[in-house]
This record gives structure tokens, sequence and C-alpha cells, in this order.
């Protein structure tokens, strides 16, 4: 057999190696995915909800922010604020807060939201009812209620 042969045979071979490592890992269950180290190693298909309350006032998030020709991993389909994370390889940078506001193109970090910064105010977060201060770095689970609140001084 030529030299070309046993590379495409090999190549093939390592295809269907790695094809059922891959596959014999993932449990296919698409709403739970096991976590290792805080991110999950499956796909997930997560429901957080955002709220934003900007001097008393709650803020509109949109509908179809993330959704066009490219359905983007963290999504809206209406103006509720439940966000929809579908993703089938979710990384560090795919399932945290910051990552949804780069898609919608707006400002966000633990100094501001929007044009609105801490230091003409009070820039607060809570995630389930408790004050979180990961702010763009919050991995965002499934159910999570987060609700991020600007007081003006």
């Amino acid at each position: 057999m030529s030299q070309t042969k046993y590379a495409v045979i090999g190549g093939i071979a390592l295809i269907v190696i790695f094809g059922f490592i891959f596959f014999s890992t993932s449990d296919g269950n698409i709403t739970s995915a096991t976590v290792i180290e805080g991110i999950p190693n499956g796909p997930i298909h997560w429901h957080p909800i955002l709220k934003i309350i900007i001097d008393g006032k709650d803020i509109d998030i949109s509908e179809s922010i993330g959704l066009g020709s490219v359905h983007q991993s963290i999504h809206t389909h209406d103006n509720t604020g439940t966000l929809h994370m579908e993703n089938n390889r979710p990384t560090a940078t795919t399932v945290v807060l910051g990552y949804f506001f780069k898609i919608w193109g707006k400002k966000f970090s633990k100094d501001c939201i929007f044009d609105y910064c801490s230091d003409k105010g009070t820039l607060k977060m809570t995630v389930n009812g408790k004050e979180n201060t990961d702010f763009e770095n919050y991995f965002m689970r499934d159910g999570d209620n987060i609700v991020i609140e600007y007081k003006s001084k």
C-alpha cells in the first residue's frame, strides 16, 4: 500500500476515535450539562432572567437581541428579560453576563451600566436576591434572577 493510503486510513481512524470519545462523554441532555470547574462540558439551554433598574425605572430589554441571520448563543425572543442561552460548546467567555451586553452592544462593568457610572451614583447587582460583585464576569446559570440597579447620587 502507498503512503497516501496509510495516511488516509490513519486520518479516518483518528476521526473515528475522537468522535467516539466526544459522543460517549456527552450525556445528550440539552437542559442539564455536567459542570467541570464551573464551565459546562456539554450543551446548555438555560434561561436566566435579567432586570435592569435605573433611578427606579425598569429598563426594557429589547426582543430579538442576538437574533438575525446568525443566532448568538445568548439572545432574547421577547422583552420579558428572559435570556436564552443556547450553546453546544459553552466557554468561560460565552456564559458570563458581560457577553450578553457585548452582543447587545451596551456598556456593562463593575463601574457602569450603559452611560450610568459609579462616579455619579451607586451600581448594585443581585443574583437570586443576594448581592453579587462579579458584574460582567458573573457566570449565569439556568433560572438565575439577575437584577442590576443604578441610583444617581
